[in-house]
């Protein structure tokens, strides 16, 4: 049964669901299976230890499906300013 709304007319999919990104688990493997069954997955970029790695993952994700899928991508801000504790005055 596909449910047609906003949602999978924006993104081509069957079921208005999403898998999103799991640290560790949101691997290739499991975001095709999600693809495949017509949902929308996301490859977790965080779970990568390199941009190297990442691409390599999105193209075995590419490999096992056809389908749309994501990628999640964390974006962490540097901190350039010492934290201050309670003996700094």
């Amino acid at each position: 049964m596909t449910i047609t709304t906003k949602f999978t007319e924006t993104f081509g999919i069957e079921h208005p669901i999403v898998q999103g990104g799991m640290q560790w688990v949101g691997r290739a493997e499991l975001v095709a299976a999600v693809a495949n069954s017509g949902a929308l997955g996301f490859v977790t970029a965080l779970t990568q230890p390199t941009p190297a790695d990442l691409a390599k993952e999105i193209a075995k994700c590419r490999e096992l499906t056809d389908k749309p899928f994501g990628v999640n991508l964390t974006i962490l801000r540097r901190s350039t300013s010492r934290r201050m504790t309670s003996t700094d005055g």
